[in-house]
């Protein structure tokens, strides 16, 4: 599975490319199937792209799957878990989610939260002058 051949994947790029002028790089070593989307000037992640085995979320089902892991706000999480939305795989589950990039994923509402992860992780002086809806 190529995240080139997934179109969703390729609108979420396209997306962060856009509206943050930022492009994905492999943060991890031999690794060319995860991408970390990072601010330009304070490098923290916003978003983390990741190829993992679908057994992690579906015991039993082979297979594997894209998921982007979101930062977003501890008092709400808990409310956006779904099929789709899950607590974080590789990430600090307190303040990090993860969307499972599959069918019937919400291109919308992907959006929003990687607006609110993109806020969450701005430097501070930047931070404190974003509005989170």
């Amino acid at each position: 599975m190529k995240r080139d051949d997934i179109p969703l994947i390729k609108a979420l790029e396209a997306y962060i490319k856009t509206e943050y002028g930022v492009s994905g790089d492999c943060p991890f070593p031999e690794d060319f199937d995860d991408l970390a989307f990072r601010h330009p000037d304070n490098k923290k992640w916003f978003a983390l792209l990741l190829l993992v085995r679908r057994e992690r979320f579906f015991p039993g089902e082979p297979g594997e799957l894209y998921l982007l892991n979101l930062k977003n706000d501890p008092k709400r999480m808990s409310l956006l878990y779904d099929e789709k939305i899950h607590p974080a795989y590789h990430m600090n589950r307190k303040h990090w989610l993860s969307a499972l990039l599959d069918e019937g994923a919400d291109l919308p509402l992907l959006k929003r939260l990687i607006d609110e992860s993109y806020a969450l992780t701005a430097p501070k002086k930047a931070r404190s002058r974003s509005k989170i809806s």
